[in-house]
């Protein structure tokens, strides 16, 4: 097998353990200079892996696949094991379940960039409590939050007794809300202004979520990131 073969069968409908295994193999194979070597690298982290890598970016950031292209590949292509093997994560590799080498990928990347993007909000400020029924996780970020006039809005129950300026501050973060996604504008609805719990939000956003959270905390965490997001984007529109 040569990579044009390869990169046929692993494109096509029907990828091959074959076809896998002679990838992973060449991939992780310390001798950069043979051409097998690097055409494996250069296919794995253009094609290979553009469709995962655009819904991923797209999902946690908003663009395209080249936005993160640079950081899959710092974390790819890491060395580890005894011998120090070059892109170690693709050698672990396995199969387990019968999967294949992109859905395995594509998994092990969600994990890393989803736990990347949540640290990157957090240390921006936008970090709020997993659980909105828990006020005491959210004592040292919700302040930070509050700081903003609009998102005080957010947060009032009382949208009747507003002064002038407040009043045109609230028809422009109902516009801006209005742009989000759905998924966006009701986990905020539900999250921030319902003040519903993070294992409630997920429920009733189960219909829109392309997560396979299982455990408690996991969900959790779902509604987390994505309210990170909302959060985020919101602000963005609001600065406009």
């Amino acid at each position: 097998m040569d990579i044009n073969s390869c990169r046929k069968i692993l494109l096509g409908p029907q990828p091959t353990d074959e076809a896998e295994d002679w990838l992973v193999d060449n991939v992780c194979r310390d001798e950069e200079g043979e051409p097998a070597v690097r055409l494996s690298r250069n296919f794995l982290l253009s094609d290979f892996s553009r469709p995962f890598l655009n819904s991923l970016s797209h999902h946690l950031y908003g663009e395209g696949a080249e936005y993160i292209m640079g950081p899959y590949y710092e974390f790819i292509s890491v060395r580890g094991g005894l011998a120090k093997i070059p892109y170690y994560k693709v050698k672990c590799f396995s199969r387990k379940h019968n999967s294949r080498l992109r859905t395995y990928l594509s998994v092990i990347s969600a994990r890393h960039f989803t736990h990347l993007r949540a640290k990157e909000l957090e240390d921006e400020h936008l970090h709020s409590y997993i659980d909105a029924a828990d006020r005491e996780s959210s004592k040292k970020t919700e302040p930070d939050l509050k700081e903003n006039q609009w998102f005080s809005l957010l947060l009032s129950d009382d949208h009747e007794n507003l002064t002038w300026e407040q009043t045109i501050l609230m028809k422009k973060l109902e516009q801006a809300i209005a742009k989000l996604p759905e998924r966006e504008r009701r986990v905020i609805q539900l999250t921030v202004m319902d003040d519903m719990s993070g294992l409630d939000a997920f429920e009733e956003l189960s219909d829109l979520l392309e997560s396979e959270a299982k455990t408690d905390l996991e969900k959790q965490k779902a509604i987390a990131v994505l309210k990170f997001r909302a959060i985020a984007k919101l602000r963005k529109l609001m600065t406009q």
